[in-house]
């Protein structure tokens, strides 16, 4: 963004821990997801993200984790279409983007998409627990 560095991003963290882990644990997992942006798009990619976040102050939850298998991906025309359930969505349901992960049908290949949370098909459940954290 502005040009802050992860040091500062992670002290930022440990501020918000101190005071309440689960407003430190989204932060935190916004930032690993604009970071997942970088990490695996192109730059053409990736810096576009980056510009229309900052510009209409996008907050960007998960629906990543790999270890659970149950989304697919098929190709449909020019396009890939997501079908399934995630598990430990981290900030998805106050979130305007998410990197949803998948894995193809038919190759069994680990994708990653950056998709608009409220895009037509997506359903978030409001069933995420944080009491406990620490």
């Amino acid at each position: 963004g502005l040009g802050g560095s992860w040091r500062t991003t992670l002290d930022i963290v440990r501020v918000l821990a101190a005071a309440d882990s689960s407003l430190a644990h989204v932060f935190g997992f916004h930032h690993l997801m604009l970071a997942t942006v970088r990490l695996f798009g192109a730059p053409a990619q990736w810096e576009s993200w980056f510009e229309r976040t900052a510009r209409h102050q996008w907050f960007w939850g998960n629906a990543l984790n790999p270890l659970d298998e149950r989304t697919i991906s098929r190709t449909r025309g020019a396009w890939r279409e997501f079908s399934g359930q995630k598990s430990f969505c981290s900030g998805a349901l106050d979130s305007q983007m998410l990197i949803a992960s998948a894995h193809d049908a038919e190759t069994r290949a680990f994708l990653i998409a950056a998709v608009p949370t409220q895009r037509s098909g997506i359903s978030i459940a409001d069933d995420w627990d944080n009491i406990g954290q620490r």
